[in-house]
């Protein structure tokens, strides 16, 4: 057996919660004495105090209808950020610190016995060319308004899923005796085939919108691929023109390095002759050295032998005078 969906949600705008996330609040205990207040901005803590932080938090609370009896079925979708006030502490202090379970422990039914009385409200299908975002938006102003009487400060998003069932022929024609299911019925197919031709025409909407989506991001990757492209060009033109401009500079410290190397050959060369000509310069003055000590030492050689001839001329002289002497 298949079903139509319906579905929607709705949040009331404009709605300011008033939501606190430092929201702290301090409990001060003296025997049997009790004070419950919210955490001053200059707060030094006492021993007999104790400090209780009070977030926002996120609770989903859905649960299932039947209405035209068994007609449509359908479930309810609320999803309520809540955040217990100062004043809520104060009423329910033995709950603390986990303020947000008693909360939806303490309410859940309520709210469902509340919405599930609304809903009931509707029972006449008038909804089905309306839609459900006016009783979304019902719904949602009652919880609201539930809450804050209780000290609940909150923000609820209702989403409504409804499912109507459909008849074969036989179960078609046994609602001939039930006029008012039966018009029900026929207004609910009517709106059906309007639902199938808005259904069609979003879809098509949609494939359409994806298709252009599709052809817009293929169309941006192109370009980002030719900007790429470019880009690498340009970075490629950067790093040619930076390596020529290496290689010119490098050429450059060649040329200077070749004339220095040159210049030092050149002095290099210079200087290795001036040492050769230093080195024969002294080789020469060595030899002439050399020659005048030869020549130095022959004549002192030969005037060694010029005093030795006359010291032996002198000595037979002197035997010749004694010999003399000795005649006489």
């Amino acid at each position: 057996m298949d079903s139509e969906v319906y579905s929607d949600n709705f949040i009331e705008e404009g709605w300011d919660p008033g939501f606190d996330a430092n929201r702290w609040i301090i409990v001060s205990r003296i025997g049997s004495f009790q004070n419950v207040f919210q955490r001053p901005e200059l707060y030094k803590k006492r021993f007999y105090q104790s400090a209780h932080h009070i977030p926002v938090t996120d609770w989903q609370l859905n649960w299932d209808f039947q209405l035209l009896t068994g007609l449509c079925n359908g479930t309810v979708n609320l999803d309520i950020h809540i955040q217990p006030t100062v004043e809520y502490a104060r009423q329910h202090i033995d709950a603390l610190p986990d303020l947000a379970s008693h909360v939806r422990a303490s309410m859940e039914k309520v709210l469902i016995e509340a919405v599930q009385a609304e809903l009931e409200k509707i029972e006449h299908g008038q909804w089905l060319r309306d839609g459900l975002e006016s009783i979304e938006a019902i719904i949602v102003e009652l919880v609201n308004e539930l809450l804050v009487i209780h000290e609940i400060q909150c923000r609820t998003r209702c989403e409504i899923d409804a499912q109507f069932k459909q008849f074969s022929a036989e179960e078609l024609s046994e609602l001939s005796g039930h006029f008012q299911r039966y018009e029900v019925y026929l207004n609910l197919v009517e709106v059906n085939h309007q639902l199938k031709s808005q259904h069609v025409e979003q879809q098509y909407r949609l494939e359409q919108s994806e298709k252009k989506q599709k052809l817009e991001h293929k169309q941006g990757e192109i370009e980002k691929m030719r900007a790429s492209e470019e880009l690498r060009l340009q970075e490629d033109r950067d790093l040619t023109k930076a390596l020529m401009a290496e290689l010119a500079e490098e050429e450059r410290r060649h040329t200077i390095k070749r004339k220095s190397d040159s210049r030092l050959r050149e002095e290099q060369v210079k200087h290795e002759m001036t040492l050769r000509e230093m080195e024969t310069d002294a080789q020469q003055r060595d030899q002439e050295l050399r020659i005048k000590a030869a020549k130095q030492k022959e004549e002192l050689l030969q005037r060694e032998v010029d005093l030795l001839k006359l010291e032996e001329q002198k000595r037979r002289l002197q035997e010749a005078l004694d010999v003399y002497d000795s005649i006489e």
